[in-house]
């Protein structure tokens, strides 16, 4: 007897996801051995196609023009589309961004896709000692952040992405950025579905008001992932949720 296809109504169509990413964060990677795991990483996700990856930051260990190489040229084996933002060791934890921008663009960026408008913050602060490797959304990041608000239509749904996590503990660094407050303050009354960053090397789920903000766990064999495995994230997307699975590194 021939299977019947599944049905096509309103509610079933609702509980589709709009779109689906992978999110990759903290690699560290150092030489050809430690950009390995990203590799099979890469190949996996071409198999699962994604409709992007996002890659959240310290990509690199120390931000070299070696390992920005090396970084690129995994790259080029991705055959989906991606997004980058940058974390404190891609700028040498010295505020140096000149071989990120080089490479990658701004450090601020945003896009939407299916009606949800996408934001990838820069928090990294220009401190030039390598010691302060904590957040800070500096004044031209919140500047590119107010006005890019400002032209976002109020009830349009938003993501938003970080490097250094704004929502949780410093402890446990799921919030590491000394003016959270300040950039959280401007989402009030938006429809912030989820917030995402990495960092904290651990896999972790905080709330600002009853908003989900979530810590990915590094891609890394050159650093511990502390609690769970080493490994990345995919995050479908709903009109008014997301749905977030740990994805275990090889």
């Amino acid at each position: 007897m021939a299977l019947q296809p599944p049905l096509d109504t309103e509610e079933t169509r609702a509980e589709r996801p709009l779109f689906r990413f992978a999110q990759v964060t903290d690699t560290h990677i150092i030489d050809d051995q430690s950009a390995e795991i990203l590799r099979a990483t890469i190949r996996e996700i071409n198999e699962e196609r994604p409709d992007f990856v996002l890659f959240t930051g310290d990509m690199l260990n120390i931000g070299t023009e070696g390992q920005y190489a090396l970084f690129q040229e995994c790259l080029r084996a991705l055959k989906v589309p991606y997004r980058m933002l940058p974390g404190n060791h891609d700028l040498g934890n010295a505020g140096d961004a000149r071989c990120y921008t080089e490479a990658f663009g701004p450090l601020n960026s945003s896009w939407e896709i299916a009606g949800i408008r996408c934001l990838a913050l820069d928090t990294n602060n220009t401190d030039p000692s390598p010691e302060n490797w904590h957040g800070l959304v500096g004044a031209p990041a919140m500047a590119w952040l107010r006005d890019e608000l400002a032209r976002i239509p109020r009830e349009m749904p938003l993501l938003l992405f970080t490097h250094h996590g704004l929502v949780g503990r410093p402890e446990d660094l799921s919030c590491d950025v000394a003016n959270a407050e300040e950039v959280l303050a401007l989402f009030e009354g938006r429809p912030l579905l989820a917030g995402f960053c990495g960092h904290a090397h651990r896999l972790l789920l905080n709330r600002w008001q009853g908003i989900p903000f979530y810590a990915a766990p590094p891609l890394s064999t050159s650093r511990e992932s502390i609690g769970v495995p080493s490994g990345f994230l995919y995050v479908d997307v709903f009109p008014r949720r997301v749905r977030v699975r740990l994805e275990i590194a090889a």
